[in-house]
């Protein structure tokens, strides 16, 4: 009885095992559940063994599997899936994409956090979404995207840099500004300095605790720039432009000419000094509440022979008309982006122009980026980051105020053309025009800045990251105005020039540990030094010998009025901790502590502390609330 047990035992035992052996090939389609689009780069492996394949960029793979295997489909951002194979030799897969406003990861200032762990308020905004409202600076598209952030443009100029109020202003004598960060780099000067088509995401950190991190400096609140780096995969070459034209939306709400004769009709009689126009009333005699016969002339006709008047018939003048037209922007961006699974590339060429819809006002930028990130060894990786950006800015004084100021019946040019330079003979209304053709401002701006660093993995859990950011400035500003734009005293100029180099060199500990699934401990310890220094010179003269020269010949004028240097630097010294704790995701903790010291304060003050400490409760994870339909995260 023993030998027919033991045949039938084998030959199970074979049988199994030609079933296992027996293997056929899977050919298959990866797709978005959402859009039907292919899923290019998801992972495709088998469940209980090794191997497995990659989508193409069309979403097609193919694979070698027994026929009752069960493959695992992953991808970032998507729901992982298990898909018997039953014996198919073709199986299409939607994968379906995950909940991710609290798994999104965004930055914190020194690291990243999931929303779902943050204790304080951080708003981030995606580049994708900054580039659908096309500006010289990326900070302008941020209007009404962020709750509790005023952005305004200060003048007219489109390519002034805007001002920035995280919850209101905080102090009637100091600045009100943000803190500007720039990966990893405080960021000073201008912001059109950066091509928005660069940028990956921008955070708004806006409470306390968000903001202790900066010390001092983040009192007004800090925003927080991460450009885009190279990825992995096939080489990507991507161009974005665009071209369009500016025209203003709405002009100033001024008097026309019948209304602003009217209004000086009343005027005089308020006074008691009226006395109604007659038809026999003619120029030479003079009319009592104009001074300047061209806007005198400017009313009578409007009377017939018959003393009737037709205030339509009131010859008036559009000075806001004169100074303002139609503008344009366009913006040209090339960038390249490659990258293997150990170092990843990118570089970017971009080109912007801006044509202002008042005229004497325009701006152009040249970017250049280059990006690279290399995983050395399996515990370091280094990387890097340079930037350049010429900026050039033309400017002149605020003509569209200027235009709003002037009496709508004054002409602008008398008989021969000539633009008159007090029109309405009022002393006090310049005409603009003429300090649109004799007055400039030109601003040349050269900027390099970078970030260098290296991480290496000491021990599980534990990072240490060294980084140098170092940013170099230059700047020049021109200015000029002919003896008729100064209303006839001598032409004047100047010329402006800074130099500035900044750096900061950051030495950071980031520690990650979970304990038992329930726990989690993040610790941050950052020691960092900043140096700043600036060296400005200046020269003023007036009566140039000729208006051609303009500014670029100081020397040639017969007076002097001003040459000035200067040299401004400091130093901060930094320690920074942070803790953040959390148990079963549903009680979180932060405690942070900055160490700040300041050579621009007095001996004796130049160091201070500043703490803070956060606490955040996901209510919603509770098992009392996760079954409601009117609360939610």
């Amino acid at each position: 009885m023993k030998k027919p047990i033991l045949f039938c035992f084998l030959t199970c035992l074979f049988l199994q095992q030609a079933v296992l052996s027996q293997t056929i090939p899977v050919t298959g389609k990866i797709i978005s559940a959402d859009d039907k689009l292919p899923v290019s780069g998801a992972s495709i492996t088998l469940k209980g063994g090794t191997g497995g394949t990659t989508s193409d960029e069309k979403g097609n793979f193919s694979i070698t599997v027994s026929p009752n295997a069960v493959l695992l489909i992953s991808f970032v951002n998507f729901q992982p899936t298990e898909v018997p194979v039953n014996g198919r030799n073709n199986i299409t897969v939607s994968l379906t994409a995950l909940d991710k406003s609290l798994e999104q990861v965004v930055v914190v200032g020194y690291g990243t956090q999931r929303k779902k762990d943050l204790t304080g308020s951080v708003v981030s905004v995606k580049g994708s979404d900054l580039r659908q409202v096309p500006t010289v600076n990326a900070i302008k598209s941020m209007q009404g995207l962020v709750a509790g952030v005023d952005i305004a443009s200060p003048n007219n100029n489109p390519n002034s840099n805007p001002e920035i109020r995280i919850r209101g202003n905080r102090s009637i004598n100091a600045g009100n500004d943000p803190l500007i960060v720039v990966d990893g780099l405080p960021f000073s000067g201008s912001l059109n300095d950066i091509n928005s088509g660069d940028i990956r995401s921008i955070e708004v950190l806006k409470d306390a605790s968000a903001t202790a991190i900066y010390g001092s400096r983040g009192a007004n609140g800090v925003i927080l720039i991460t450009s885009n780096r190279g990825t992995t995969g096939k080489v990507q070459i991507n161009y974005n432009g665009y071209y369009g034209v500016q025209t203003a939306l709405d002009r100033l709400r001024l008097m026309n000419g019948a209304e602003f004769a009217e209004f000086r009709r009343e005027a005089e009689r308020n006074a008691n000094r009226y006395n109604s126009l007659t038809p026999s009333r003619t120029l030479d005699e003079g009319m009592f509440y104009f001074r300047n016969r061209d806007v005198e002339a400017s009313v009578l006709q409007a009377y017939d022979a018959n003393g009737n008047y037709d205030p339509s018939k009131v010859r008036e003048f559009d000075w806001i008309g004169e100074v303002t037209r139609q503008g344009r922007q366009q913006e040209h961006q090339l960038s390249v982006l490659a990258g293997s699974a150990k170092s990843q590339t990118s570089f970017s060429l971009g080109y912007f122009d801006n044509v202002g819809v008042v005229k004497g006002f325009d701006f152009d930028r040249y970017n250049l980026r280059l990006t690279y990130d290399n995983q050395l060894y399996d515990r370091l990786k280094i990387g890097g980051t340079i930037a350049a950006s010429i900026n050039n800015n033309n400017s002149t004084d605020n003509l569209y105020l200027l235009g709003g100021q002037v009496n709508p019946l004054a002409p602008i040019r008398d008989s021969t053309g000539a633009l008159i330079i007090e029109p309405a003979s009022d002393p006090l209304n310049f005409n603009s025009l003429i300090r649109l053709e004799g007055a400039s401002n030109k601003e040349k701006a050269h900027r390099f800045f970078g970030n260098f660093f290296a991480e290496a993995g000491l021990i599980p859990g534990l990072t240490y990251r060294l980084s140098f950011s170092p940013d170099y400035r230059f700047f020049r500003r021109g200015s000029f105005r002919t003896s008729r734009a100064n209303q006839g005293s001598p032409s004047s100029a100047s010329d402006t020039t800074n130099r500035a180099f900044h750096y900061v060199l950051d030495n950071m500990l980031m520690y990650n540990k979970v304990i038992n699934t329930d726990h989690k401990i993040n610790v941050t310890l950052l020691q960092s030094v900043e140096e700043d220094r600036v060296e400005a010179s200046i020269a003023s003269v007036n009566d140039l010998p000729y208006d051609q020269q303009a500014f670029y010949n100081l020397g040639t004028a017969n007076i002097v009025s001003r040459i000035g240097t200067g040299l401004t630097e400091w130093t901060l010294s930094s320690f920074m901790a942070r803790v953040n704790y959390g148990f079963k995701e549903r009680y979180l903790l932060t405690l942070t502590g900055r160490y700040d010291g300041s050579s621009r304060l007095a001996p004796g003050n130049k160091w201070d502390f500043f703490p803070s400490t956060a606490f955040a409760w996901n209510a919603s994870d509770e098992p009392f609330l996760q079954s409601s339909k009117t609360l939610s995260d």
